[in-house]
């Protein structure tokens, strides 16, 4: 189920499997591709790094509106099985929130120029497509 923190951001308790996100430590701990994991983390957080960025933009946009049987690591935030503009407004509405996750490499999370008009250009269309339903 969906929470709030203090600050207004959406919570949830996300899992994924290790063999889609390829991590080889979670929380501390060493992992391997058979686990399953689990964290409390800002609704969105596609990959549970503990941040919400582009990287987790690209898991909805990649998933939005294809059909239904998708998980958190897909984009789906809300666990209805969809992708869809529900989905990317909790990411919306949580995106630039991280838990204190250690950064990679100094601007290793800066997108290029391009980057930044493609998603400015995915956010139109998917706002475009909600005024039409």
């Amino acid at each position: 189920s969906l929470t709030t923190d203090g600050q207004g951001h959406v919570m949830a308790l996300a899992y994924a499997d290790n063999a889609v996100l390829g991590r080889t430590i979670f929380g501390g701990q060493s992992v391997n591709a058979s686990n399953l994991l689990i964290a409390y983390t800002y609704a969105g957080d596609a990959n549970l790094d503990g941040a919400v960025n582009l990287l987790d933009l690209n898991a909805v946009a990649t998933n939005f509106g294809s059909g239904g049987g998708k998980v958190w690591t897909q984009g789906d935030a809300n666990y209805d099985g969809v992708v869809n503009i529900n989905d990317f407004n909790l990411l919306a509405g949580n995106f630039g929130a991280s838990l204190g996750a250690t950064p990679g490499p100094l601007g290793a999370l800066v997108p290029e120029p391009a980057a930044i008009s493609l998603v400015c250009c995915s956010i139109a269309m998917i706002a475009r497509r909600r005024r039409q339903f």
